[in-house]
């Protein structure tokens, strides 16, 4: 329950359901929990055999609690794991800005604090310097630079 509460949103109702049966479980419990168990395998760079698409997810905190949160599977294949996470953190970014639209229309100021475990994502993010390598990141790029120079 806490991996679905502090990290993984996405499986928070499947977890709560399968708790209840804790104690009291059977072979029908074992599906669906395996189903999960594989879910949660999968969720990484081209992981997925069938379209090799990554999974990703972000889930946003006012106070502790969660206010906003998705976990998707990407809409096109990343050629690698920088790219994907690069696409999982423009997502997110999309995200927060509506959100600080939202709380400042709400006339609630607060900064909002993006964290990503990837750093190669984090340093294209940081220094926007494009190689053969990262080229077709580019308008992702300088949608999320053009985020952190405005401070969202």
């Amino acid at each position: 329950m806490y991996l679905a509460v502090t990290s993984r949103p996405g499986i928070a109702h499947s977890i709560s359901v399968l708790s209840q049966y804790n104690i009291t479980n059977s072979e029908e419990h074992w599906k669906p929990t395996r189903r999960v168990l594989r879910y949660l395998k999968d969720a990484d760079w081209g992981n997925d055999q069938g379209d090799r698409k990554s999974y990703n997810g972000f889930v946003f905190k006012l106070r502790g609690s969660a206010i906003s949160w998705e976990t998707k599977k990407q809409r096109s294949v990343a050629l690698s794991s920088t790219e994907a996470e690069y696409m999982a953190l423009s997502e997110t970014v999309k995200e927060a800005k509506f959100l600080r639209s939202l709380m400042t229309e709400l006339q609630y100021e607060n900064a909002i604090t993006i964290y990503n475990d990837n750093q190669s994502a984090q340093e294209l993010a940081r220094n926007h310097i494009l190689n053969k390598r990262t080229k077709y990141i580019d308008i992702r790029l300088h949608f999320i630079k053009e985020a952190l120079d405005l401070q969202l």
